[in-house]
């Protein structure tokens, strides 16, 4: 079963039972390396990525920094 969940504002079609971290690596995000994660407005801490199963209409928002000054 699929579920529909808006990442970075963008609508994308998921497996069900599906946890972050899976779901960034399939969306091609390097987890090694710092990204951050929120889900519904809440941060989670990289240590939950595998425990966080993402859910029909969860926003998750992924952020990288960017160098430069």
């Amino acid at each position: 079963m699929m579920v529909e969940i808006f990442v970075n504002g963008e609508r994308k079609l998921i497996d069900s039972g599906i946890d972050i971290g899976q779901a960034l690596l399939a969306w091609g995000y390097d987890t090694a390396h710092k990204i951050a994660v929120a889900v519904n407005g809440e941060f989670v801490p990289r240590s939950l990525y595998g425990q966080r199963v993402l859910i029909a209409d969860d926003r998750v928002d992924v952020v990288s920094p960017i160098s430069g000054g």
